[in-house]
């Protein structure tokens, strides 16, 4: 069974063969293909060569066509920082209905770092023919809002100025649609959509409800291919909002109890989670891992379930452990 097989069974069918492993792991792929940030994030050849050095060291079951997210707030007009703890966005100003309206919607195929990524996800569909699935990445529309203006701003408008969220959130769809179809349409075979601003510890559920929610399900139920919305920290408030999103899996934070979330989800929804990234995936040892991974298969079972981490990996995680993520998943049994 090849990557693409497993993926497929693990979202359509009642029973999984083999689970598919999907660490989330853009920065820690530039980090160990020792290619200079600056030519990954510019250039689609390089971020190719960084994630088949990566895959090729670890085979897991995705090929990411992306080392961050950030490309989107860049394109429309935002500065990227590189610290030595990540990526700093610098906002731009967008506070009336005005700024709004004159944001573009971007040309992906010649526009800031789009074409580089569509190019990367190109050469990856050539790479994987078929038996990897290639997946893309976009943050939803709420972060991303966040993203390109003041964030103190925004959830201030959240409560105080709401015809301008829904403005404001409209326009960002249309311009992630736009992006998302770009990416599908070069090769991506699923999208990634973490939206951490949608949190219950950023927003209420209610707010979530009203604000984020309609539009992270237009977003979804646009692009036409899988995809998995991964929402940051205690996830438990809105995983039925999750689940009516459309979306293929349900990525769920290391701090969710898996039974808990299968219970308010049911089992048509796949989900994906939850290896803990800091404490076992940077800090821990293999052996770590291995009762990790272990725990997320027997909780998660072998019915619409993606091994996952439970957020990004840190750069500095060692090799080791992401190739014991897939040696004992690979090995592990069901009862």
């Amino acid at each position: 069974m090849n990557s693409i097989e497993r993926l497929k069974e693990a979202i359509q069918t009642d029973k999984i063969q083999e689970v598919p492993v999907i660490p989330l792991a853009g920065q820690w792929i530039a980090r160990f293909s020792g290619i200079p940030i600056g030519e990954i994030l510019g250039k689609g050849d390089r971020l190719f060569e960084a994630q088949i050095k990566a895959y090729e060291a670890v085979h897991y079951d995705a090929l990411f066509g992306y080392c961050e997210t950030l490309y989107i707030p860049e394109v429309l007009g935002c500065q990227l920082k590189l610290l030595t703890t990540g990526f700093q966005v610098v906002p731009i100003s967008i506070r009336t209905v005005e700024d709004v309206d004159r944001l573009p919607i971007p040309n992906p195929e010649r526009e800031g770092r789009l074409p580089a990524i569509l190019k990367a996800i190109k050469l990856l569909a050539e790479y994987s023919n078929g038996k990897v699935p290639i997946m893309g990445a976009l943050e939803g529309p709420l972060t991303t809002a966040g993203r390109i203006t003041e964030i103190d701003d925004l959830m201030r408008k959240v409560i105080k100025d709401k015809p301008f969220i829904h403005r404001f959130l409209q326009k960002i769809t249309d311009i992630l649609i736009a992006c998302g179809k770009a990416i599908v349409e070069h090769g991506a075979d699923v999208l990634f959509i973490p939206d951490p601003l949608t949190s219950s510890a950023m927003i209420s559920p209610k707010a979530a409800s009203e604000i984020a929610f309609p539009y992270l399900e237009r977003l979804i139920k646009s692009l036409k291919v899988p995809c998995i919305l991964h929402i940051c920290g205690d996830s438990s408030y809105v995983l039925e909002m999750m689940a009516k999103t459309g979306a293929s899996i349900l990525s769920v934070d290391q701090c969710m109890d898996l039974s808990l979330v299968r219970q308010k989800v049911g089992w048509g929804t796949a989900v994906g989670g939850n290896i803990d990234p800091i404490h076992v995936m940077q800090f821990g040892t293999p052996d770590d891992v291995q009762r990790e991974v272990n725990r997320c298969l027997t909780v998660g079972g072998n019915r619409r379930f993606v091994l996952m981490t439970g957020c990004s990996i840190s750069p500095n995680a060692p090799l080791e452990n992401l190739k014991t993520i897939v040696s004992t998943a690979r090995g592990f049994r069901f009862c």
